[in-house]
């Protein structure tokens, strides 16, 4: 796995694609469990490559979208320490992948109290960015 990861962090666009569609097709065949891969993908968001920032949030968004991981409220908390500073990113494309994913992240966990839970792990730019 950590070669298709990687290959995530490529300044061609055209092999970063093509690693995210076998990645996607792996998710929905089950091929790859994706509480592990959830793990991998929230250590490249510490990533100084940028591309491996913008991607691993594009995947985890899709995971959300697909409703591809069991129990997601287990994994509130890490995404949202992990993917909320992403909003301030120097990058704007991260910081686009960074609001679309907690975006999809919320609106998939219909809890009233999501946004204050989000909240703890913004900083005041980001809270006014969402707002």
């Amino acid at each position: 796995m950590p070669i298709f990861l990687n290959k995530l962090g490529e300044n061609k666009i055209a092999i970063r694609q093509i690693t995210i569609e076998i990645l996607k097709n792996c998710f929905q065949k089950k091929l790859i469990k994706t509480s592990h891969l959830n793990k991998e993908l929230l250590q490249l968001l510490k990533s100084k490559n940028s591309h491996h920032r913008e991607e691993s949030l594009n995947l985890i968004t899709f995971m959300v979208e697909k409703k591809l991981i069991k129990n997601p409220k287990m994994y509130l908390e890490s995404w949202f320490a992990d993917i909320a500073p992403l909003i301030d990113d120097k990058k704007m494309k991260v910081k686009i992948a960074a609001l679309e994913c907690l975006g999809k992240i919320v609106k998939n966990n219909n809890s009233k109290d999501i946004y204050k839970k989000l909240q703890k792990f913004m900083t005041p730019g980001g809270c006014e960015m969402i707002r």
